[in-house]
């Protein structure tokens, strides 16, 4: 939980406390103890008092979830690219969800160079992340013949190999 301060259109300032992470497992303490919840909490529901910025608050929030979720791959990748965008270094991304910089590094270039058909094909599981990132790092300046190479193989083969990716990167 984080408490802050919010100002309001007429100057004053309201305390305004915020739940930073565990918003589903409060739900669901919420729904399943409602009649109980006097009872089994009569102090309230316990947290944690988080002590940081809004933005670190959004961070945490966003890392939790990833790790409770079933994200798509592309849906990581664009996390990641956030955070980036947000300010924050690729190391510190990497140190925040427990990951190697390589796999921060990885995914940023998908988000960068990766087409919107590439993600589509990451997800659906045309094709797998290491071929998907070989692949935005072979096209990156070049979409459509990303898109081209994609659709060719999955015409002909009904996913992409790395084989196929490899032949192309020599190829290039």
């Amino acid at each position: 939980v984080m408490e802050s301060e919010k100002i309001l259109e007429d100057g004053s300032v309201e305390e305004v406390t915020e739940l930073v992470s565990g918003r589903k497992r409060l739900e669901a303490i919420r729904t399943i103890l409602d009649a109980e919840r006097e009872v089994l909490f009569p102090n309230g529901i316990p947290c944690i008092e988080f002590r940081g910025s809004v933005e670190d608050a959004v961070l945490v929030n966003a890392a939790e979830n990833l790790q409770r979720s079933n994200p798509t791959e592309s849906d990581i990748c664009a996390w990641i690219k956030a955070r980036v965008d947000d300010g924050y270094t690729q190391k510190e991304v990497a140190t925040f969800i427990n990951k190697s910089e390589d796999y921060v590094s990885q995914r940023m270039c998908i988000m960068s160079f990766g087409s919107d058909f590439l993600s589509q094909c990451l997800d659906s599981g045309d094709i797998k992340f290491s071929s998907a990132f070989r692949l935005a790092q072979v096209f990156k300046d070049d979409h459509s013949a990303q898109d081209t190479f994609l659709k060719e193989e999955l015409k002909r083969h009904g996913n992409i190999s790395l084989k196929s990716v490899r032949s192309v990167v020599r190829n290039k």
